[in-house]
């Protein structure tokens, strides 16, 4: 018999099935999952009463995933649904339950499990849960945030079952959703009582399901250290699951282990899960590329990892890895400033003034975007920016709006307020391990202070500086020391590059403190 058959049995009666349902729970339980497979796929699922079919098809097909991979969920409901094409409508609306599990594009699975609550009956509560759930991940993926209402009707009909597998429990969906929607204290907390629980009962591969997500959400709060201890049993692993492979890729690039991080990039991912996986690496190269500001490389990666998510139908930033506000940035800096605006009112819209973190994230695009017409506007948002980010637990975008708004201030000649503004990124970044942000902040800090650039400079590179940012032309400066105008424009170009910064104007307004001293030093 092929693993996608539909199993059968010559004539079982019930209490035959009963027995084998309990012995496949069992072993479930004790995490033999190709022996509760076995025992389940030797039976007529489709011909149990409603009550014996309720258990056995979420074990069929959890045990049958762990062991043959998440692809094996289509191929059974296929044979399943044949089977029971002309069943009463109860039936119908489990086999519907689970279908809607399978379905990749959420506002479909949506569909199909409020179409399956409606018809299933009192003897299916697991189904019901199964239903339940499936609508609440769905509506996260659409980006309606997570559904308390749904969360308290999962936990009633909790009440009434014995979950046989607790990543179904009402308590692992806040685990494995509240993150994805910015509530890390929740999904921290959740997590680390079902991976103990997980621990305690000996079930090595629902605890590493557990550790995997709590990884992300602590790679996401700053806490490398103990994200990378929790991920320890999959160095060298292959292939891995999506969300193994976006904790390590997020611990490796925030610490700038650049050869970690390709060795995540080149990971395969578990079978079933290419799409995901695509997108987890499309994501991680972007984000990657942005940390090191090189831009239209950001966008290349950041768009097509968006694509992939749309095809996923995923539209809840945090389920897009926050890659958005990343690509926003990247389309600012290479003169796309109306997608980025769009990206920034899309994560207001979702916020509806009622999380912090996309109020955020949409005013650091905002904030930059004005930075080009209105210094002023740029701060004041900027600095709205910081205020939101400062309590919603996301480190590493606090410390970027802080960047920003200290590249602000430094361009408005407020290097004091600069200053102050950059080093609270060092002393985050020092806290939390963010190498790849603390490079950015390094550069961003020599900006407010000309001293320490100049030093950076060829004493020709220095002299050409300060003539093009009193206003000398190019020709007038080649004119008065004897060169040609390429040489000049060569100079200029390497003093720009040491100095972080790419025209006259800006040049100006970092020398402008020296320039004032110069002219009342007759010797300068």
């Amino acid at each position: 018999m092929t693993a996608g058959a539909a199993p059968r049995s010559p004539g079982p009666s019930p209490e035959d099935d009963a027995s084998e349902v309990s012995r496949s729970e069992a072993l479930f339980h004790a995490s033999d999952y190709a022996g509760a497979f076995d025992v389940l796929h030797a039976r007529n699922i489709p011909a149990m009463p409603i009550p014996l079919l309720d258990r056995a098809l979420p074990i069929l097909l959890m045990s049958g995933d762990a062991t043959l991979g998440e692809e094996f969920s289509v191929t059974v409901l296929d044979d399943v649904e044949r089977q029971t094409a002309d069943a009463a409508a109860p039936i119908a609306s489990i086999v519907r339950t689970y279908r809607s599990e399978a379905t990749a594009e959420p506002r479909r699975r949506a569909v199909l499990a409020t179409a399956a609550l409606e018809g299933l009956p009192a003897e299916a509560p697991i189904a019901r849960h199964r239903a339940l759930a499936v609508l609440l991940a769905a509506k996260v993926d659409i980006g309606e945030g997570l559904d308390g209402h749904l969360l308290a009707q999962i936990e009633e009909v909790e009440r009434e079952i014995d979950l046989v597998a607790s990543v179904d429990s009402a308590l692992a969906q806040r685990g494995f959703l509240a993150y994805q929607v910015g509530q890390l204290d929740e999904s921290r907390t959740a997590l680390r009582l079902l991976k103990r629980k997980a621990r305690a009962d000996q079930q090595p591969f629902i605890e590493s399901v557990f550790a995997t997500h709590l990884a992300t959400v602590d790679a996401y709060a700053g806490r490398l250290a103990a994200a990378a201890a929790l991920l320890d049993s999959y160095r060298g692993e292959t292939p891995v699951s999506p969300a193994a492979a976006r904790a390590l890729g997020l611990i490796a690039l925030r610490a700038a282990e650049d050869v970690a991080f390709q060795e995540v990039l080149l990971q395969p991912t578990l079978q079933g899960s290419a799409i995901h996986g695509a997108f987890t690496r499309r994501a991680l190269t972007g984000l990657a590329a942005a940390r090191r500001e090189e831009w239209r490389e950001a966008y290349s990666q950041l768009s097509r990892a968006q694509m992939h998510a749309r095809s996923l139908g995923l539209e809840e930033p945090g389920r897009r890895m926050w890659i958005d506000v990343d690509l926003a940035r990247a389309a600012i800096a290479i003169g796309r400033p109306g997608e980025a605006a769009r990206i920034s009112d899309n994560l207001e819209r979702l916020s509806a003034g009622a999380r912090p973190i996309l109020d955020g994230m949409a005013g650091r695009i905002r904030g930059v975007i004005a930075g080009s017409d209105d210094p002023a506007a740029s701060i004041a948002i900027l600095e709205e920016s910081v205020a939101a980010l400062a309590g919603a637990g996301f480190p590493d975008q606090l410390a970027l709006s802080l960047l920003e708004l200290g590249r602000a201030l430094t361009r408005a000649e407020r290097y004091t307020d600069a200053r102050k503004a950059l080093d609270r990124v060092r002393v985050l970044t020092g806290l939390t391990g963010d190498r790849a942000i603390g490079l950015l902040v390094d550069r961003a800090l020599r900006l407010t202070s000309s001293d320490a650039l100049l030093a950076a400079l060829t004493s020709r590179e220095r002299h050409i500086a300060f003539a093009a940012a009193r206003g000398a032309t190019s020709r007038e400066i080649a004119e008065a020391g004897f060169t040609s105008i390429r040489t000049v424009e060569t100079q200029l170009s390497s003093a720009y590059r040491k100095l972080g910064i790419t025209s006259r104007a800006q040049l100006t307004v970092l020398l402008a403190d020296h320039l004032r001293e110069r002219a009342h030093d007759p010797e300068s």
